[in-house]
């Protein structure tokens, strides 16, 4: 009687610490792992036309490439891919390369998602092994494993943004914004149904490179700028345009010209620091210029072929508001982020102008990219800076929150919004919201149905890939925008 008594003492006392250090990242995990054991990962659904750990379509697209380097070194010891035109006939994943001006092949991406998937990828190895399954990198112990190599980084990045946000709002805001980027955002999305892609990898960089970011300004030590460099390294790694990132640190604090003298000054007294950020943002790199080195003779390769930016003719409106993925339309959420860069002199008026600048650039940015729509559900490329945008949405809700009577507006909105996004990306996991050809008819006979017309799928219309390419108009005309 007296060991039970224990066991039940002992099991309160552990469900009390548990409950006591439970928080709002912890919510929006249990909520991410439910949509993935519920809806998909072991779900074989025909109109989804996924069954991943059946047909390896959790390495798919994108994911291909930025994987296809861990099987190369570890498995086929073959970092220059010769072993791909010669795989054995058992092999049931795929190699992707691109042929570069040299002639030679190369993986189109960089290794940087390969470094974060490495975790995964050797659990998946040794569990392989000890399972008997074929040990080549694609078999299901490797596609379990890295499926949820999203929700693992997503959930620190949410971790780290919690304690930037602690630093200047209150815990219901800092709530708030944490159920808002999880739940509200696409980046629920990339989580819980496409986890393996780059956008919850860079979510995360991206928010400890914030926190890290305003802890060097409170605190300038040799830990903190080896972190800042380190991350900075990995962020220009996996997807170089997340550069622009370096904003945030450099313009930190200057709000006039008496703060720019001091800036200067921190920055020159302290230069062997940021030498030290600079040499290790350097060997974040430093594997790729080695990698590509080893095989074209070169330092740099660019394995893009046509693919560009066309910077004098950026696709900004509909990049934001079009039925064809546009950010606010499919993302609405996001409208009080930049709301709230209105109100960021009164509540953190040392990231005011970095945070500006940041968005403004970015967005040009990423709308001068030739495929503005990216294809997927709402604009990825966006998610990656969530962490940063999260910092004036929050200053909304401050705002907002305390005009009486508004508030509750503001809470009704905001579950709107949630529900919103959570019905929507189940409608694009059934293609009801399309990954590149929605139109204005399209988009409204699916508005909030489970079920489409029967027409539907002929009211979508297809971009002209080709012309998009050459920097020529594909738009569809009237039938982009609201």
């Amino acid at each position: 009687m007296g060991n039970k008594t224990s066991i039940i003492n002992l099991s309160l006392i552990f469900f009390q610490k548990v409950i006591k250090n439970f928080r709002i990242p912890h919510l929006v995990l249990v909520i991410w792992l439910y949509g993935i054991f519920s809806n998909h990962y072991w779900k074989n659904n025909d109109q989804y036309h996924l069954k991943p750990w059946k047909n390896k379509e959790i390495i798919n697209n994108d994911i291909i490439v930025y994987y296809e380097y861990l099987p190369a070194f570890f498995i086929f010891h073959d970092p220059s891919f010769k072993f791909a035109d010669n795989l054995p006939k058992q092999f049931n994943g795929k190699i992707w390369l691109v042929t570069g001006k040299d002639g030679k092949k190369y993986p189109k991406m960089t290794m940087g998602l390969s470094i974060l998937y490495a975790p995964f990828f050797f659990a998946g190895h040794l569990s392989a092994k000890l399972l008997n399954y074929t040990a080549d990198g694609y078999t299901m112990p490797y596609l379990f494993f890295l499926s949820f190599s999203g929700v693992f980084y997503a959930f620190i990045g949410l971790l780290f943004l919690e304690k930037t946000l602690k630093i200047y709002f209150s815990s219901l805001i800092t709530s708030m914004v944490i159920l808002s980027v999880g739940l509200a955002t696409n980046l629920y999305f990339y989580t819980v149904y496409e986890g393996p892609l780059a956008h919850a990898h860079n979510f995360f960089l991206i928010s400890v490179f914030l926190y890290y970011s305003i802890r060097w300004h409170e605190k300038t030590d040799y830990r903190t700028s080896i972190m800042l460099g380190f991350l900075f390294g990995l962020i220009f790694l996996i997807r170089p345009v997340n550069a622009l990132v370096i904003l945030i640190p450099v313009l930190y604090g200057i709000k006039d010209f008496k703060s720019l003298t001091s800036k200067i000054k921190l920055i020159f007294s302290n230069y062997l620091k940021i030498l030290v950020a600079l040499f290790f943002a350097f060997a974040a790199i430093l594997p790729q210029l080695i990698f590509w080195k080893s095989i074209s003779g070169n330092w740099f390769v660019y394995t893009y072929g046509k693919e560009s930016f066309y910077f004098s003719n950026p696709h900004i409106v509909e990049g934001l508001i079009s039925y064809r993925n546009g950010w606010l339309l499919y993302t609405p959420i996001m409208l009080f982020s930049i709301a709230g860069i209105f109100f960021l002199k009164k509540y953190l008026d040392e990231l005011k102008l970095s945070i500006i600048l940041f968005f403004c650039v970015n967005v040009y940015v990423v709308f001068s990219w030739w495929c503005w729509w990216y294809g997927g559900f709402s604009i990825r490329a966006m998610v990656d800076c969530y962490g940063i945008l999260c910092i004036p949405q929050g200053a909304f809700y401050a705002k907002m929150l305390n005009i009486k009577y508004f508030k509750y507006l503001i809470f009704a909105v905001f579950a709107v919004f949630v529900y919103l996004n959570i019905f929507q990306t189940m409608q694009y996991t059934y293609l009801y919201v399309h990954y590149n050809s929605t139109t204005r008819n399209s988009y409204w006979s699916a508005f909030m149905k489970k079920q489409p017309p029967k027409n539907y799928w002929d009211l979508l219309k297809n971009p002209d890939h080709e012309a998009a390419v050459e920097g020529k108009e594909e738009s569809q005309g009237a039938e982009c925008f609201p």
